[in-house]
């Protein structure tokens, strides 16, 4: 005998499908992988920066050794140019010049350094160092910790988002700071070497992309999205 039931309330299904266990992201969302690095720093993470120092160093030891009289020989006139920024950026900011236009050069029109690789976030900050020590010092500085900290940067970013692997995330950002394109750059050029801003660009962006719930009020400020349960806007 055939038993006829009544037929499922398609309503209570369907809001069944949808409903979340609270503290999760509903399907489709970006979702951060893993928590760990960003909580705090394990041996591992100090091991893994120690690293990248290390190997930025050693890629600039020479200069290192004799900033008095060093010169990276594959440098061309890059070397000079990127000192002589530095030192005009720490001149102008001593004595309260404009520091995004000089005289110095092109007199009497002067020159634009907006549309010059000043680096006016790094110079700028590092001015003490530069009137203190000198523009090479600077030079040298901006180049190894541009490079570490690009890949410590890096390392936060995969960590936090793509890879559950430690090993797996020093893997990939050993790869963004020191593939052969950074190492040619590093030979002249510290505005492309030092890139340790990108990945954080990039953990906001995906942050704001898909953050919901407690991960946004833990990890993300500044920006504001539309929400799927109503149209008003929320600090994502």
């Amino acid at each position: 005998m055939t038993t006829v039931g009544q037929q499922p309330d398609r309503t209570s299904v369907a809001t069944a499908e949808h409903t979340t266990v609270p503290g999760q992201r509903p399907p489709g969302q970006l979702r951060r992988v893993t928590g760990t690095i960003t909580r705090r720093v394990r041996p591992f993470d100090a091991a893994v920066a120690a690293l990248f120092l290390l190997a930025a160093h050693l890629l600039y030891v020479n200069l290192w050794s004799d900033l008095a009289h060093g010169y990276l020989t594959d440098s061309g006139g890059d070397q000079n140019q990127a000192e002589w920024f530095m030192a005009i950026a720490a001149e102008n900011i001593a004595h309260l010049h404009n520091p995004f236009f000089t005289t110095v050069q092109g007199f009497p029109d002067g020159v634009n350094l907006m549309a010059n690789t000043v680096m006016l976030g790094l110079t700028v900050p590092l001015t003490p160092i530069t009137l203190a020590f000198g523009p090479t010092v600077t030079y040298a500085l901006v180049l190894t910790w541009g490079l570490a900290g690009t890949g410590i940067a890096w390392y936060w970013v995969l960590g936090r988002w793509a890879v559950r692997s430690r090993p797996a995330a020093a893997v990939g950002a050993a790869l963004a700071a020191f593939a052969p394109p950074m190492i040619s750059h590093g030979n002249a050029h510290p505005n492309f070497t030092a890139l340790f801003m990108i990945p954080l660009i990039v953990d906001r962006a995906l942050c704001c992309a898909g953050a919901t719930g407690s991960y946004a009020t833990q990890c993300c400020s500044g920006c504001s999205r539309p929400t799927r349960s109503s149209s008003a806007r929320r600090s994502c």
